[in-house]
């Protein structure tokens, strides 16, 4: 790809589940506005540049789908998603998951099916979040014992073309630092699996 090509990742999921966090923790800066009540804060798509691996990346927050409150509807927020295909194409979406409730099959097809419908592809990632007190590392939450990614794919057909497994806390929570730092780690690994 030529030196100017800046390669398109948008983050999605439902509200609460830390999108905005998710984002802070790719870029490497807390630029996405966060609600550390899970509470929605994200009325607009923006981008987020990052500068990775001499790759330039623009990191899409979108508003969480299920808002409330003057939120934009799911169907306003597919439509801000088909706008990005449409205008920069998009090289990576990640679907922001977090266990046991944070997982919604809905989100996850109606973004597919949006993306097909206007002939256009897009893998999907998983990113799971809220794992700092897993015990061990966090990627098991993923595999072996749980299965929990083999689950997603049995149960709900969500089928990824890759995932990540992390913590999305706050930089200033030093108790989770060396996590956060695995975390980003993990995620930029695998925006740079897809932005290539």
């Amino acid at each position: 790809m030529g030196k100017d090509k800046v390669y398109v990742v948008v983050v999605f999921g439902r509200t609460g589940m830390g999108i905005s966090s998710l984002v802070n923790l790719i870029v490497g800066k807390e630029g996405a506005k966060c609600s550390r009540e899970g509470r929605s804060c994200t009325k607009d798509t923006k981008a987020f540049r990052l500068d990775l691996d001499g790759r330039k990346i623009d990191v899409y927050d979108t508003p969480g789908f299920g808002g409330t409150d003057n939120k934009p509807s799911d169907n306003d927020i597919i439509s801000k998603i088909l706008r990005i295909s449409k205008k920069h194409g998009i090289d990576l979406l990640i679907n922001c998951l977090v266990p046991k409730d944070g997982i919604v099959p809905g989100h996850y097809n109606a973004v597919l099916s949006a993306l097909r419908g206007q002939n256009r592809e897009a893998p999907i990632a998983a990113v799971v979040t809220r794992l700092e007190r897993v015990e061990g590392p966090m990627e098991g939450w993923w595999s072996e014992p749980s299965n929990n990614g083999g689950k997603m794919e049995s149960k709900w057909n969500m089928v990824f073309a890759g995932h990540a497994c992390v913590t999305t806390v706050p930089s200033d929570d030093i108790g989770w630092s060396q996590r956060r730092s695995e975390s980003q780690k993990a995620v930029r690994a695998l925006v740079l699996k897809f932005c290539h």
